[in-house]
This record gives structure tokens, sequence and C-alpha cells, in this order.
């Protein structure tokens, strides 16, 4: 039996819609170290083993969309090309910023104690794996990759990014979990990261 002993709503500073939740309650909950838990709903005694900061559960059709892939894997990717110098160093700052300002990027899926998969909080980053831009052709190879390898679901985050890395021309192919995007969104991201890559102090 949980009691709500504080309810804090903060928004980011000029923010017009954006909001945090942060609900305090006056136990811990079962097999799960802490005090609060970010956007949790009233099936917390449920949740998974071990974190404090969750989500919610998974929705019909992202829950759909989970079970299939794990028969046939259904990511999907992106691809961008950058003409100009791209360093590494600034595309993985560029990847830290746009984690942090996306909370669907900084999720992983892990079952509760009843088996269903809930969105969670995951502190690890964007993957990023460099190759050598050998020729015209090497993106189409990297993106045939990236769809032959399913996302490891329930121990990174549900994106990874890959740089084809060339001197003064690059690819950048973008893969997402459809569980966190579509093709829509992942093209908005590949922006948000590309606009990030060349802000200043990027």
């Amino acid at each position: 039996n949980y009691h709500l002993l504080e309810l804090h709503l903060t928004a980011d500073e000029g923010a017009t819609h954006a909001a945090k939740v942060t609900l305090v309650f006056d136990r811990t909950i079962p097999n799960l170290p802490g005090k609060s838990v970010r956007g949790v709903t009233d099936e917390t005694q449920n949740c998974p083993q071990g974190f404090l900061f969750m989500y919610r559960p998974l929705g019909i059709e992202e829950h759909t969309l989970w079970l299939y892939d794990q028969s046939r894997p259904i990511q999907f990717t992106v691809t961008g090309k950058v003409v100009g110098e791209l360093q590494v160093g600034s595309l993985q700052q560029a990847l830290t910023e746009v984690q942090q300002r996306h909370p669907s990027l900084r999720v992983r899926i892990a079952p509760d104690t009843t088996g269903r998969p809930w969105l969670i909080e995951d502190s690890n980053h964007i993957p990023l794996r460099v190759v050598e831009r050998d020729s015209d052709q090497r993106w189409q190879q990297g993106v045939e990759q990236e769809l032959s390898q399913p996302f490891n679901w329930n121990h990174t985050p549900l994106v990874r990014v890959v740089l084809v890395h060339g001197i003064n021309r690059s690819e950048l192919i973008g893969t997402c979990h459809h569980a966190i995007a579509d093709g829509m969104s992942a093209v908005y991201l590949l922006r948000d990261i590309l606009q990030a890559v060349g802000l200043p102090g990027s």
C-alpha cells in the first residue's frame, strides 16, 4: 500500500510544453532501491528489479512491435550524407547532447516481475561505431550490417549510430528500434544530431 507524500512538477526554463513529474512515496518499492520514481503509474509494485528511474510500460503498439521484433528483427535505418570534415569527437559530443534532450534515447526495455515490458531509463551512451569510407558504396554495406544486427533491447539504448568516415565526405547511419521511433522521427533525430555537430563549441 503506497501513499503519495509529494508531487513535484517542474519545467525547463523557457519550455512551453516539456515538464518533469517526480512522485515521492513513503516506502521503497519492492526490489527497487531508492525513494523516488519518475513517471510511474499505480502498477509500480511489478516494476523491474534494481531500477530507480522508470518511464512506463510499453503501450499496445509498442508491445506488439517488441514481440514481433523478437522473432523477426524490424529495426530500421536512416542515412545522411555529410559534406566536409566531421570530427569523431564532435559527433560523440553531439550524440550526448541529443540524448540528454530526448528521453526516448535514454531508455531500454526491461520486463517486470510479471513479464510485462517497461521502458526504463538507461545510463549508457548512444553506441557509435566508426568505419573508414573506402568507397562510395561503403555506407550501403553499413546499412546492411545494421539491419542484420538486432538490438540487445534489455542492455543498451534503442538507438545506435554508425559513422562512415571520410576526409571530406561522410555518411551518418542511424538505427532505431521501432518501440521508440518511426521513419519520420528518425529523420528528425538525424537532423538534430547534425545541427548539434554544427553548434558553437560542439
